[in-house]
């Protein structure tokens, strides 16, 4: 199951979405130290890279009691190739998603032996949750993010997304990816979030006091409900 050690998946978003945000500006901090060493710049990528190592770390903190043998694949970041410093098996990385948490297993090797000593070699259990970020304001991008999680088989989905800076608070947005999430298998969740872009916005973002809204969608359902917000 999803759930790791948490009540259940609604529980376990509203915590790592919470410490994702609140954990921003550490994630930043360190994502910008490792650009400004090697002569880049601070811009848009390192709110970007900041906030995928910061959610990568939140769900890495809310599965870290799990029994279960558990691994949080993550996209290299832009800005810093090498943060997250994270083992993960075969080098994939995300398994071609922004995150993915995935429960994993070991099997002996076929033939090779090293020493007399078994090899194991890691093998997938199956992908509990698949996770897309697009916080730009382009309705195409957030299409396409969701069209990666149409093809993902996780059980639960996460899509973090933008609060449009419209006068409808972002009503036309959620209608749209009510509409073009409509065939993503299982539980979706959709955290709306207030932009970084602009100095307020990365204001906000570096104090952990962004706006959130986060909304869940159950199988079988096309309406997203209000879980929380902030």
């Amino acid at each position: 199951m999803p759930k790791g050690t948490y009540l259940d998946e609604q529980q376990l978003v509203l915590d790592v979405v919470a410490k994702a945000r609140s954990g921003f500006k550490g994630a930043f901090a360190r994502v910008q130290e490792a650009a400004i060493a090697k002569g880049r710049k601070d811009n848009g990528v390192l709110l970007h890279d900041a906030w995928m190592l910061s959610l990568h770390q939140a769900f890495t903190a809310a599965y870290e009691n799990d029994l279960r043998q558990i691994t949080i694949f993550g996209k290299p970041l832009k800005s810093a190739p090498e943060l997250p410093e994270v083992k993960t098996p075969y080098n994939r990385g995300e398994y071609s998603f922004d995150i993915a948490v995935i429960e994993m297993s070991t099997e002996d090797a076929p033939y090779s032996k090293r020493g007399g000593k078994r090899i194991l070699v890691p093998v997938v259990v199956g992908h509990l949750w698949q996770v897309e970020s697009e916080m730009g304001n382009s309705a195409p991008k957030l299409s396409e993010d969701l069209g990666k999680l149409t093809g993902g088989l996780a059980p639960c989905k996460l899509c973090v997304t933008l609060i449009p800076g419209q006068r409808d608070e972002g009503a036309a947005w959620r209608d749209f990816i009510e509409k073009a999430a409509r065939h993503v298998s299982g539980t979706l969740f959709v955290v709306m979030m207030q932009s970084y872009k602009g100095e307020k916005g990365r204001q906000l973002w570096l104090e952990g006091t962004p706006e959130m809204q986060i909304f869940r969608r159950l199988p079988g359902e096309q309406t997203m409900q209000l879980l929380h917000k902030s």
